[in-house]
């Protein structure tokens, strides 16, 4: 989970009392803020790249941070048809020398 939802997290019950908000009410929360982060951070890394790029890759990119597991998803997507050779070589190019 990302370091910004830690802080509500950790202050969660009181965060339920001060809004009168379920549990399930303030996790919905949190996963929808997430999800609409997520889709802001693939339109931008999608935008740079120019093309489309299978989410777990961009998931990879965005919290991972590890290039041999973002080479191992690229040569998986590549062999599953979802990018091309050439889209997986640029990926492994530019994450190399361009951290995020």
């Amino acid at each position: 989970m990302k370091n910004q939802y830690k802080k509500i997290i950790r202050n969660k019950s009181s965060y339920l009392k001060t809004n009168k908000m379920s549990k399930v009410e303030v996790e919905n929360m949190l996963l929808t803020e997430e999800i609409e982060r997520f889709k802001i951070s693939k339109e931008k890394i999608e935008y740079q790249y120019g093309f489309n790029i299978p989410n777990y890759i961009i998931d990879e990119i965005i919290n991972n941070n590890n290039y041999d597991n973002l080479c191992a998803l690229v040569n998986l997507a590549v062999l599953q048809n979802r990018l091309t050779k050439e889209q997986g070589i640029i990926i492994k190019y530019k994450y190399d020398n361009v951290k995020f």
